[in-house]
Formats: C-alpha cells, structure tokens, sequence
C-alpha cells in the first residue's frame, strides 16, 4: 500500500463534490482535505499553505481547472506531479491541449465511485 498524501487541495464548484472527495479521502487515511470553490480561491490558499495533492475540476467559474493548473505549474511546479483533474467533459479543448502538453496529468470522469479516485491516491 502506498503512503497516504498529507494533505489533499480539493476544488469542484459543487458542495457534494467536494464532501464526497473529503469523505473517500478520510477513508484511505489522508490527514487533511482542504476545500476550495473555484481556481481563485485556490491559489489563494496555495500561496499560504503546502500540499502533496490537488484534486481538481477542470470546468469552474472564475479560474478554470486549466488556469489553476498553469499556476501551479509556474509558481509550485513540484506539486503539478501531484494534481488530479475530476471532469464530467472529456473533450473541452483547454482540456485536450492541456493532455498534449502534459500528458502524464490523470483525468476522472464524472461521475466517478471511491474506487475510481483510489487508483490515483
């Protein structure tokens, strides 16, 4: 079993989402899931407080999952090895241009069970 990540940056502009993500989460051993409703806000948490993981939706108001990727990518680029996109699109065009680049960032489709999220954890 690998080790659990510290602490987890979830972001869905949906309440549910991000309870069910904190749920599986807690479940699998994780010590601290912090909450974010859009891009906006977490960058503005990123700036403040350190991650070992970002789970995150791609399609938000304000920042997108893209934008809030490119940050990270630019200003913590040793946390973009640990971001996870939640979408219930598959071919949005930021999306498929973002996987060109890089290629290696997992995506789950909405909607997803515990055991889907699992296999990235």
């Amino acid at each position: 079993m690998s080790t659990p990540f510290r602490r987890v940056l979830i972001v869905d502009d949906v309440k549910a989402i991000r309870a069910f993500l904190k749920t599986v989460l807690y479940r699998k051993g994780h010590i601290k899931a912090v909450e974010a409703e859009d891009g906006e806000q977490a960058i503005r948490i990123l700036q403040n407080e350190e991650f070992d993981l970002i789970i995150s939706d791609f399609c938000m108001p304000n920042v997108d999952g893209h934008a809030l990727f490119k940050w990270v990518y630019e200003n913590r680029p040793e946390l973009s090895k640990h971001f996870v996109f939640i979408t219930a699109y598959g071919g949005e065009e930021g999306l498929t241009s973002l996987l060109e680049e890089h290629p290696t960032v997992p995506v789950i489709g909405k909607p997803f069970s515990a055991s889907d999220l699992e296999k990235f954890l």
